[in-house]
Parts: C-alpha cells; sequence; structure tokens
C-alpha cells in the first residue's frame, strides 16, 4: 500500500471511529484492480456488509470468488 492510500485508509478509518455506535467501515483491496470501499451502517454487521458488497459489486465478488477458491485449494494440500 502506497502512502496515499494509507492515508486514505487512515482518514476512513478515522471516520468510521467517530461515531462507532452507527458507523462501520469495509475495506476491500484487490491489487490487480482498485481498492474498493463498502460502507455498513449500524443494521448490518461485517457478513451482511460483505454481502451487500457481493451483490452489488461485480469485481468485490470476483475477488471473494477467488479468496474462496485459494481456500479450499490450500485446505486440500
Amino acid at each position: 500500500m502506497n502512502s496515499t492510500q494509507e492515508e486514505a485508509v487512515s482518514t476512513l478509518l478515522g471516520w468510521a471511529e467517530e461515531d462507532v455506535d452507527s458507523r462501520g467501515l469495509l475495506i476491500i483491496a484487490d491489487e490487480e484492480d482498485s481498492t474498493r470501499l463498502v460502507y455498513n451502517g449500524t443494521e448490518l454487521n461485517l457478513v451482511a456488509a460483505l454481502a451487500t458488497a457481493m451483490r452489488k459489486d461485480d469485481n468485490i465478488r470476483q475477488v471473494c470468488a477467488k479468496a474462496m477458491k485459494w481456500h479450499r485449494i490450500a485446505k486440500l494440500k
């Protein structure tokens, strides 16, 4: 992660921490594409936020599918 990306992530995390009861943040980074940011509010937990992100963004869905595939392969070894 370069310094600009680190600064952006730091700023967003600071924003979410200002009101932890009503703000949440999920950051998904894909080296081949770009960084995707997904905001989840008080009604959603991490799993629900990720499911929503996958439903709305094909790139995130593909990244998650690759991660699941790599996990299955690693588990077989």
